[in-house]
């Protein structure tokens, strides 16, 4: 029985953790997808997508853009 044991070990390591793996894989995106829109009078920055004209981030709270 205890031979079993290293057989389902090398199973998992080889087959089960690559599937995993593949399911955690990022997005591709070319660097010219994404841009960059500052909003001075909010005090916010968005980082868009312009492929799908979607907002990716926005990241508030960053006080007095008006020298940006």
């Amino acid at each position: 029985m205890s031979g079993r044991k290293p057989f389902r070990v090398w199973i998992w390591f080889f087959f089960v953790c690559p599937l995993l793996a593949w399911g955690a894989e990022p997005i591709l995106r070319g660097t010219g997808d994404l841009g960059v829109i500052v909003e001075r009078g909010a005090g916010r920055v968005l980082i868009v997508n312009t492929s799908s004209n979607s907002i990716v981030q926005r990241v508030d709270g960053l006080g007095d853009l008006s020298h940006a």
